[in-house]
């Protein structure tokens, strides 16, 4: 069967469930990060203490799911370098493919995974709180309570962040399989620069607010979904100077 007998979307489409079925391990992992970051975050973060007449004292807890975004953010970039390198790649070659198909069904994959990862990232805190109140050990007297649009900020946000974090990584896979040296520069020139020539941390701060402190969620969502477009774009672009696989 000739690759053009069938559609780019349905090639796609095939590689796509087939990633879901046999990068398993990946998911596997998700869960073991969340639950370390569950673990960690039983007992919430003392922001408050104080006391009052009679020897009452009380203090207050705040739960997050903050530590459990951060282990998802660098969950994704890992996972999404994992899925460049030979074994995961070579993979592929069981279908009618291209190199096109290949990258748009790992790009698909890598969204699936951050939707994933970013809606059960944000349940951590809700999970730290039953546990909490489950245990025993403090009566829980109120729980911030948040609208839906907040939620589906939250939500979009997150994701992006985890997306973000994906396409870092994929383009990186990409430099690392074509050279390893360039790939072992990158970061420390990127920390080198960061020492010696980043006048006191002024461009990474300004490339910092303008990705991750921008109040409008529109404008937000403009400037990380094209920042990853590039990214992915460049990594498909890279990988086509590369000879075909024989």
């Amino acid at each position: 069967m000739s690759i053009n007998d069938v559609s780019l979307s349905s090639i796609v489409w095939k590689q796509y469930q087939y990633k879901q079925k046999s990068y398993v391990g990946i998911y596997v992992s998700l869960m073991v990060l969340q639950l370390i970051s569950v673990l960690f975050g039983i007992d919430g973060s003392v922001f408050f203490t104080g006391g009052g007449m009679d020897n009452f004292n009380f203090y207050m807890n705040y739960f997050s799911s903050d530590m459990a975004i951060i282990f998802t953010v660098i969950w994704g970039g890992i996972s999404a370098a994992l899925i460049t390198t030979k074994g995961y790649w070579l993979e592929n070659f069981m279908f009618v493919t291209n190199r096109l198909s290949n990258h748009l069904s790992n790009i698909t994959f890598l969204v699936s995974i951050s939707i994933i990862g970013g809606i059960t990232a944000l349940l951590t805190k809700y999970v730290n709180v039953s546990i909490h109140y489950i245990l025993g050990r403090d009566p829980l007297i109120r729980m911030s309570n948040l609208g839906g649009h907040e939620i589906l900020t939250g939500i979009i946000a997150t994701v992006l962040y985890i997306l973000f974090a994906c396409a870092i990584g994929y383009l990186y896979g990409i430099i690392l399989k074509m050279n390893r040296l360039i790939a072992i520069l990158i970061p420390v020139l990127l920390i080198g620069f960061g020492i010696v020539g980043n006048n006191d941390g002024e461009l990474y701060g300004a490339v910092f607010s303008y990705f991750f402190q921008e109040n409008s969620i529109i404008l937000f969502m403009i400037k990380v979904i094209g920042a990853i477009g590039i990214l992915f774009s460049f990594a498909i672009l890279l990988s086509n100077k590369k000879e075909e696989l024989r």
